[in-house]
């Protein structure tokens, strides 16, 4: 099965099925990209993720069990419309040159691409904030900053809110960063397990600390303007194996109890946030 029939660039796409036996050796692929599967019994499930500038088009999703010939079909992508956006950076914000930013992702990049072989989710994702005024910036909005080039995306989704408000963990998992960076400001790092991480940034304060287990409604820190940042704000994003993917499209789709139900688990509804 495959958790999309139609995707769009920069979603999470799953795939579950049945083997014949149990615990065997299941490999697969979109278009060259590793897919992270994990099995339970004679179910498995799969996950990867697709950036806000993948190709589509109908790339090959391919499947090999054991040394058994592998299995290919096309995985047929639609058009998505994007978003333009001219920032204007002034102060600090503007201080921040393109190697800072650089150093600070390779670093991140040893975390996210770290692949915990087990979901530690068990549970819908939630929004990690309850009080917000806008949703000021989408996942994979085309951005150019102070008049120059439409050269990157937005990785995540921002919500404008007063500093000081409570950023809420959405899922279970674990802690692997909370500390202030220099490009993100106050920053937590959640790893979700399968090679999916969820981050939170430009936190005035934070409330956790790396190693430490959280559950839904973990209060992970609070809203601020901190590192490259032009106003209080927080910004939340997704990433599978170390790709951003859209965390509304995540949301929407359901694709956390999809993958779940894929090995047999039930998906609880995450309790509330006070």
């Amino acid at each position: 099965e495959l958790s999309t029939a139609a995707p769009e660039a920069g979603q999470a796409l799953g795939i579950r099925g049945v083997t014949g036996a149990q615990h065997v050796n299941l490999t697969a692929a979109l278009d060259g990209l590793p897919i992270i599967v994990t099995s339970a019994e004679n179910r498995f499930v799969g996950v990867v993720g697709t950036g806000a500038f993948y190709r589509g088009g109908e790339p090959e999703l391919t499947i090999q069990v054991e040394n058994h010939p592998a299995w290919t079909q096309p995985w047929a992508f639609v058009e998505r419309e994007w978003d333009y956006q001219e920032l204007t950076l002034t102060g600090e914000a503007a201080e921040i040159d393109q190697p800072s930013r650089d150093e600070e992702r390779a670093r991140l990049r040893e975390l996210w691409t770290h692949i915990t072989p087990d979901a530690q989710w068990m549970e819908r994702f939630t929004q990690p904030i309850n009080d917000f005024l806008s949703v000021t910036a989408n996942y994979g909005a085309r951005r150019s900053y102070n008049g120059g080039p439409y050269l990157t995306y937005h990785e995540g989704m921002d919500f404008s809110a007063y500093a000081g408000t409570p950023v809420y963990a959405p899922a279970a998992g674990t802690v692997v960063l909370a500390e202030r960076l220099y490009v993100r400001g106050g920053a937590v790092i959640v790893d979700h397990g399968l090679g999916i991480y969820s981050g939170y940034y430009h936190l005035s304060a934070v409330h956790v600390t790396a190693g430490q287990e959280v559950q839904p409604g973990t209060i992970l820190g609070e809203v601020g303007t901190t590192g490259l940042s032009t106003g209080n704000h927080l910004h939340w994003d997704m990433l599978v194996n170390g790709i951003w993917v859209d965390p509304a499209a995540w949301q929407e789709q359901a694709i956390d109890c999809w993958l779940l139900e894929g090995l047999g688990t039930p998906c609880l509804s995450a309790a509330a946030t006070e």
